[in-house]
């Protein structure tokens, strides 16, 4: 197997200075202790039918979106979920949203091409961008017949929480599960906040426990309940870290699996 630092040295190379990583020999001892006390357990979740790289991305983007519509909104059959930002993150919650049958499932972002990869894993309605958090929400509104019950937000800026605070109806919640600048504030009318019971629920990771929601994940994968494997929309070699790195940061990739 590739050795951890040679991998953190090819992101760091990419992502440069400011990343969190600065030195991969700092990182490497912990990762070695991570695999010896923690590795048994990790290999215990994995059936037969769950292909690694499926495994490898339940960790961070998968967990957090599908958390998200499980754990910290538990959406149930048949309530109206908007999912504003079609990443990693929002493309997982779309798939949690489906896998519990919410309805309808709206995907909103600025990319026609997102919308239609939505779409096709499941979505029901595709709402543009429209320029500002009114008009958005209004779209939606108007999608989903009078408010969603939940709007996850996972973009982190504050005008796309905005919306998705517009967006819900009485009794609803804006989920925001991206992370704003630390300078960030937000601004929501007040009023519709008691008069409306509206609400605002922060996710961090999905409100997710690994060692109950890990094996969940996979366990509706293999099911064919959450086709993780089509989030992936690109297989590269580990020396092309770069190409996979400039890849989802430009949009054009949900999902790139480095391959040794």
């Amino acid at each position: 197997m590739t050795n951890p630092s040679q991998l953190i040295a090819a992101v760091q190379a990419k992502l440069g200075p400011k990343a969190a990583i600065t030195d991969p020999r700092e990182v490497e001892p912990w990762l070695t202790d991570w695999r010896g006390r923690y590795h048994g357990q990790a290999a215990g979740i994995l059936a037969p039918a769950t292909t690694e790289e499926v495994a490898a991305m339940v960790g961070c983007a998968v967990t957090t979106g599908t958390g998200a519509v499980w754990r910290t909104a538990s959406v149930r059959p048949g309530e109206r979920v908007a999912v504003l930002g079609c990443g990693g993150v929002g493309m997982s919650a779309v798939l949690g949203a489906v896998a519990v049958a919410a309805d309808p499932v709206i995907a909103v972002d600025m990319s026609d091409d997102k919308l239609e990869a939505a779409l096709a894993l499941g979505a029901t309605h595709a709402v543009r961008w429209a320029g500002d958090a009114e008009a958005t929400a209004e779209a939606i509104l108007a999608a989903s017949g009078g408010g969603v019950d939940y709007a996850i937000e996972a973009t982190g800026r504050p005008e796309a929480a905005r919306c998705a605070f517009l967006s819900t109806r009485a009794r609803g919640a804006a989920v925001l599960v991206g992370i704003p600048r630390a300078d960030a504030e937000l601004q929501l009318p007040a009023l519709s906040i008691p008069r409306m019971e509206r609400r605002v629920l922060g996710s961090v990771y999905g409100s997710a426990r690994p060692e109950r929601d890990f094996p969940a994940v996979l366990a509706l994968y293999r099911r064919g309940r959450l086709p993780l494997d089509r989030l992936i929309t690109a297989r590269l070699p580990l020396e092309a870290v770069a190409e996979g790195v400039d890849l989802l940061r430009g949009g054009a990739a949900l999902k790139v699996v480095l391959e040794t």
